[in-house]
């Protein structure tokens, strides 16, 4: 009706709450004119989703994310990623890892169209999240970062799958709070927990954590910052009462594509009798080992008293 209205008299628009390009759009499509979506760049399909999706127009929607699907780049990828993740029909375990599952609904009551289109949703956000875990570094790194809700960008850093370091990780977190605080307020204790129980602390070298600066950040004290770089350096150290209860998430594995050497890796050399070596193997293997070693060191000794050059094995 809207749409013949607007046919009828043109020069009268539509009052609407949506962008008027937008809408007629979605006029056209109700109309059962073909709609041309090709032609569309990512922020007018963005916009035509929330549209389709608010009027629960699902057809229409299943389409928009066929087109959507093309935009997952490392550049963009979190535009997408932005407005796919708070829509209610997405399954709340949608990594790309995980088992596949069909939705808890009675698909005999569901609409087809709905069905669709959850199933397309699915599949288009595990996209976004491979894109985001293959090219972590460039994704981090982009603008579109700095657009995110704070739940998104909590859940986001805490992906195991990022191919990135700790310390990549952490910059981003601190420069989307930075960007963040300018519109909205975050009082300290909220800036603590995002940040917090964002990054893995004890995975990091001492030398990594210091880069990060969290005493300057207000994410930590000066007391709280030398325990957990104690704990870093030694594996061990007595955590304060008030940062204790992120010891279990902090001491979490290393990410895929994380190469630092953090206190886990220190921590698993030495309990492998400081020669890294592993106690399950035989005694005479062990044995071997620490005789081959013994022949490097005494090569190595002439080598540095004789200036002679030696081939070691």
């Amino acid at each position: 009706m809207l749409w013949q209205h607007s046919r009828v008299d043109p020069a009268k628009p539509i009052a609407v709450d949506d962008d008027r390009r937008t809408f007629e759009t979605f006029l056209r499509h109700l109309h059962g004119e073909e709609v041309n979506l090709s032609n569309n760049g990512l922020t007018h399909l963005i916009t035509l989703l929330k549209c389709a999706h608010k009027y629960q127009c699902y057809r229409l929607g299943t389409a928009i994310l066929s087109q959507l699907s093309q935009h997952c780049c490392a550049e963009s990828v979190l535009h997408v990623y932005k407005v796919l993740q708070p829509l209610p029909e997405l399954p709340a375990n949608s990594d790309p890892a995980a088992p596949s599952a069909p939705p808890e609904t009675d698909l005999v009551e569901s609409d087809p169209e709905q069905a669709e289109f959850a199933k397309l949703l699915l599949h288009t956000f595990q996209r976004c999240l491979q894109v985001i875990d293959n090219n972590s570094v460039e994704v981090l790194a982009s603008d579109p970062l700095l657009a995110l809700e704070p739940q998104q960008v909590l859940e986001l850093a805490q992906r195991d799958s990022l191919q990135a370091r700790e310390l990549d990780i952490g910059r981003a977190v601190l420069r989307w709070l930075r960007h963040y605080s300018l519109s909205f307020r975050l009082d300290p204790e909220q800036r603590r927990q995002l940040v917090l129980g964002a990054l893995r602390l004890l995975t990091m070298s001492p030398k990594e954590l210091k880069k990060l600066e969290l005493e300057r950040e207000g994410v930590l004290t000066r007391e709280e910052l030398e325990r957990v770089l104690e704990f870093a350096h030694h594996g061990t150290a007595v955590l304060p009462e008030s940062i204790e209860p992120y010891r279990e998430y902090w001491l979490c594995r290393r990410r895929g594509g994380a190469r630092s050497r953090g206190v886990l890796q220190r921590l698993m050399e030495r309990t492998r009798g400081g020669h890294g070596l592993d106690e399950r193997d035989s005694v005479e293997r062990r044995e071997a080992a620490l005789q081959r070693r013994s022949r490097r060191a005494d090569k190595v000794k002439m080598a540095l008293a004789t200036g002679a050059s030696f081939i070691f094995d």
